[in-house]
């Protein structure tokens, strides 16, 4: 594949190489954004303020280390995972989608993480499945797989903290939330969601509500269990549609996510991730080749 920069609208456009493709290849737009991982505002020195506050099962305090925070029962988890959960759950809609022309434009977004790996095509287009489930007020807002639970120790008090809205001066349903199983998650790989939704003023009250406590960092509140929480409170009926095809993953399923290589994992996911390195690594037999 070739990249060619289009100077009068900074997209970079992906070209395949094959006159057949040629023109749905040039209709494909590559549009990045810089992003930058922070703390909340309120935390000024995360070294002060989060000392004696991350003990694991041990009693030793991981924060200390500065590579990882706490959460999910004394578990050490990487600062940067958990800043990953402050940008899907508030940043990303806040300081990207919200307050910038071109993004604000689309309807729908479709979340693939990087190290997820389609394997045949999709039985059905995902967002002409959500755009048929989305009329009216009591429509789809989220599209994904069956409902997973997160391990115990992850979630306490993300509920919570959104029940102290109820009065605001937004629209909730407070019963829709007591009314989930604890622990729900709608998982983050893979979904397709409402623009609009994630966007609104009510959404953006309740995450930044969210993120002004201690939980995505004390805790490890994840943006899979933060999704079930906020649809459910800001939606008088559940916004969440289901699709068989979001929950096929591993063995030879419609796709694998690649934490690395394990048993579960399918020999035909392993051999797409490996031909998606970019380089081969670094050894002495091809340094000088690279």
């Amino acid at each position: 594949m070739t990249r060619k920069m289009i100077e009068e609208t900074g997209f970079i456009v992906s070209q395949i190489n094959d006159a057949k493709n040629d023109a749905q290849a040039a209709k494909i737009k590559i549009y990045y954004r810089k992003i930058f991982f922070d703390f909340p505002p309120h935390i000024e020195s995360p070294s002060s303020y989060f000392e004696g506050r991350c003990i694991d099962k041990h009693g030793n305090d991981v924060w200390g280390s500065q590579k990882c925070g706490c959460g999910c029962g004394g578990a050490c988890w990487p600062i940067n995972y958990l800043h990953m959960n402050r940008f899907f759950t508030y940043k990303m809609w806040e300081d990207h989608f919200r307050n910038d022309n071109f993004l604000s434009e689309f309807d729908w977004f479709m979340r693939i993480d990087a190290d997820m790996f389609f394997q045949r095509p999709l039985p059905v287009d995902p967002f002409e499945l959500i755009e048929s489930k989305a009329h009216g007020e009591d429509g789809c807002v989220f599209l994904s797989g069956l409902d997973q639970r997160d391990a115990k120790g992850c979630y306490e008090g993300h509920a919570d903290s959104i029940l102290e809205l109820v009065g605001a001066n937004i629209t909730t349903y407070p019963a829709n939330v007591k009314n989930l199983i604890p622990g729900t998650i709608y998982w983050g790989g893979w979904h397709v969601g409402s623009i609009r939704f994630f966007t609104s003023d009510d959404y953006l009250a309740v995450a930044k509500h969210v993120n002004s406590k201690d939980g995505i960092y004390t805790r490890r509140w994840s943006d899979q269990g933060h999704f079930p929480l906020a649809v459910a409170f800001l939606r008088q009926k559940n916004g969440k549609c289901t699709h068989t095809m979001f929950s096929q993953w591993m063995n030879d399923g419609l796709f694998d996510h690649m934490h690395g290589r394990s048993k579960q994992q399918s020999a035909k996911g392993l051999e797409i991730r490996d031909k998606c390195v970019l380089h081969p690594p670094q050894t002495h037999a091809n340094r000088e080749e690279l």
